[in-house]
């Protein structure tokens, strides 16, 4: 609207200027462009960090956006049904997580998977894509993009990790997420959920480590270090989590039926495999995960971050995680690590397929 072109208007002609964010954000607000409003109101805070309307409105930013009812939302709802026509033997669904684009040698094997072979098929990324340029991930998730029908995703904590040149864009971690949604948006790629063959539905869900993951020592380790380069204003060790939940709240009451392939970063369940330091298991997973991706009637729950590869069935429910591994020989090359299929088009698998 007007008070939107008009507040866009002021923070061009003085960046700087706290007041100038707030006006923005208001504005935004009031069109209900709630994860950009949030970001201006950030801006105005980063600023002046006395700005209580600032602060106030970043509040209502954080309760308003669960609900995904914003224009661009609708729009990322949209893409739900597109494929529910399609003939499930004509789909087969893969999975990753931990590419970590800029390590050595894994843009290369971005590279590698065939131009074609894939094109009519849909790739799941539990999240660590690139870490933590916000640059680095757009172009792996360029790359990535060109090689699938469909991608799935969502963040990682590398993802959520702000560098000193990012902080002026990225006050804070929430700044960076909703960036990164718009990202996928103008990308093409899925945040939400979606039916992606007759039957076969993929349900995202982003999520945070909550420390009673850790049954032993159900409690945070104040001397923690993990990620430290998040950057959060609410409390990382209480309501973090409990509120990446509530953003894939909304998406529980969706019709899912037939195959349900849930995806997080984090782990959704004790049971499944960390390596056994305290302070890993404590950032390793969320258990509410379980709850929450029961709820959308999952059959397989893909998921990242542990570096421990697994698939097996508990409860009813497969659990795969296929982080990728990267090795490059003396002379240069690098290792072609396969690609892990998850639904072969008739059924759930874990076959293993060349790139």
């Amino acid at each position: 609207g007007l008070a939107e072109h008009d507040g866009k208007k002021a923070v061009e002609h003085k960046d700087d200027y706290g007041k100038a964010y707030l006006r923005l954000g208001v504005a935004q607000l009031g069109c209900g462009s709630y994860e950009k409003a949030y970001s201006s109101f950030a801006r105005a805070l980063h600023l002046d960090e006395k700005d209580q309307s600032a602060r106030r409105g970043r509040e209502v930013c954080l309760s308003l956006i669960p609900r995904w009812d914003s224009r661009v939302s609708q729009r990322r709802r949209n893409r739900f049904a597109r494929d529910s026509g399609r003939p499930a033997s004509n789909t087969k669904v893969y999975a990753i997580s931990e590419m970590h684009y800029d390590h050595i040698g894994h843009e290369e094997w971005v590279n590698s998977i065939h131009a074609t072979k894939f094109l009519d098929d849909v790739l799941i990324i539990a999240g660590n894509v690139a870490d933590p340029s916000f640059r680095a991930l757009e172009r792996a998730l360029i790359a990535v993009r060109a090689k699938f029908r469909r991608v799935f995703y969502v963040p990682g904590n590398h993802e959520m990790w702000i560098t000193r040149n990012e902080d002026k864009r990225f006050p804070d971690s929430f700044c960076k997420l909703w960036a990164i949604v718009e990202l996928c948006d103008a990308l093409d790629i899925d945040i939400f959920p979606a039916t992606v063959c007759k039957d076969v539905y993929i349900v995202p869900l982003l999520s945070w480590h909550n420390a009673q993951f850790d049954a032993a020592d159900p409690f945070p380790d104040p001397s923690s270090e993990a990620n430290r380069a998040a950057k959060w204003p609410i409390d990382k060790e209480q309501q973090l989590w409990r509120y990446m939940l509530r953003l894939n709240q909304a998406h529980m009451d969706k019709p899912y039926h037939g195959t349900v392939i849930t995806f997080s970063h984090f782990a959704p369940r004790t049971s499944c495999p960390v390596w056994p330091e305290k302070e890993i298991r404590k950032t390793s997973g969320c258990p509410e995960l379980d709850e929450q991706l029961r709820d959308a009637r999952s059959v397989c729950h893909v998921y990242g971050h542990t570096l421990y590869r697994f698939n097996q069935v508990v409860d009813g429910v497969k659990y795969i995680h296929r982080p990728l591994l990267v090795e490059m020989a003396i002379d240069g090359t690098v290792s072609k690590d396969p690609l892990a299929c998850v639904f072969n088009g008739e059924s759930l698998c874990f076959d293993l397929v060349d790139i």
